[in-house]
């Protein structure tokens, strides 16, 4: 969920906890994120194909302004 505040807040699925740390530097090199923080981080049971996940939330707030750009 989000706001046109510019604060976002969403559930997501990661590979293992590396990917998570890789999103969180993206976001925190982006010049339009103000700032990004993560809650959770617990194994998701997944299926023969794709295995276990890592579930956790992704907290981040961006500009106001890049609705207006």
């Amino acid at each position: 969920n989000g706001n046109t505040g510019g604060a976002y807040t969403l559930e997501a699925l990661a590979n293992n906890y590396v990917n998570i740390a890789e999103q969180i530097n993206v976001l925190r090199n982006n010049e339009k994120v103000k700032s990004v923080e993560v809650d959770g981080g617990e194994t998701a049971p997944g299926d023969k194909k794709n295995g276990s996940k890592v579930k956790f939330i992704l907290n981040f707030s961006v500009l106001k302004n890049i609705f207006t750009e």
